[in-house]
């Protein structure tokens, strides 16, 4: 007679899941969102947004209104803030 052979569920083989990524890859990412997010910070700092800011409120508070083009706008801008002088390095 021959012999019995035991019962037992037979698994997949295990495999290796490839990472998603190298190393190099996620820091040249991790530098790319620190230099955007750096340079976001220094628009800001400078008020180089302020024009982003504006479109970005008026679309959001006054949907109807028209915007100025960007050349009015810094215009107008730089005119109230010699208007309103505040306390600023230049």
């Amino acid at each position: 007679m021959g012999r019995d052979r035991p019962t037992y569920a037979v698994r997949a083989p295990l495999t290796v899941a490839p990472t998603s990524r190298s190393l190099l890859s996620r820091l040249a990412s991790a530098g790319i969102r620190g230099f955007r997010g750096g340079t976001a910070y220094l628009r800001a700092v400078m008020g180089a947004d302020a024009y982003d800011r504006y479109r970005a409120h008026l679309t959001r508070h006054h949907p109807g209104a028209r915007p100025l083009g960007e050349r009015e706008f810094w215009r107008e801008h730089l005119d109230w803030q010699d208007r309103h002088p505040q306390g600023r390095c230049c």
